[in-house]
């Protein structure tokens, strides 16, 4: 008689996870209320109808040139994320650098406190291209969680400050 082998149970059961179909998203358009009156060759008659994507039209006005915005395309980051500096006159620098386009003459630096923390931009320093470089300094005994913002005209970087 041969001997029955032993039954193994597995290292782990297998588990079954039933996933949903995606529900479909409703379309936007279809809340849109259509307009029963006919567009005309009037551009003045026309400015109230919606247009075929839903939106209203951009008014246009004889006479005056059409411009749109742009805004430049650019990121803004910084060499750290928080700071921690000791109150009464500690500081640190902080490297702020954009890509894309801009310059970085068009950076704005500014405290959430600024009787507290000052923030000081650095003549160029050698071998820094494309960045600038901010000294932020705690200037009186005040401790605390401050804030300095760095903005450009397509974004801005906040760092946190802890003055010790």
């Amino acid at each position: 008689v041969a001997a029955a082998e032993p039954k193994t149970k597995p290292l782990f059961e297998p588990v079954i996870i039933t996933v949903p179909r995606p529900r479909l998203k409703k379309d936007p358009s279809e809340n849109v209320v259509k307009s029963e009156r006919p567009l005309t060759d009037d551009p003045t008659k026309n400015a109230d109808n919606p247009s075929s994507d839903g939106g209203k039209r951009a008014r246009i006005v004889m006479g005056k040139e059409v411009s749109s915005v742009v805004t430049p395309t650019c990121t803004i980051s910084a060499s750290q994320a928080s700071l921690s500096i000791l109150n009464n006159g500690g500081s640190l620098g902080v490297l702020v650098h954009m890509e894309g386009e801009g310059s970085l003459k068009s950076i704005t630096a500014s405290s959430d406190s600024p009787e507290d923390v000052e923030i000081r931009l650095e003549p160029e320093i050698a071998g820094v291209k494309g960045q600038a470089f901010y000294v932020i300094r705690s200037a009186t005994t005040k401790t605390g969680d401050f804030k300095v913002r760095f903005v450009t005209p397509c974004g801005s970087k906040e760092i946190s400050v802890n003055v010790r």
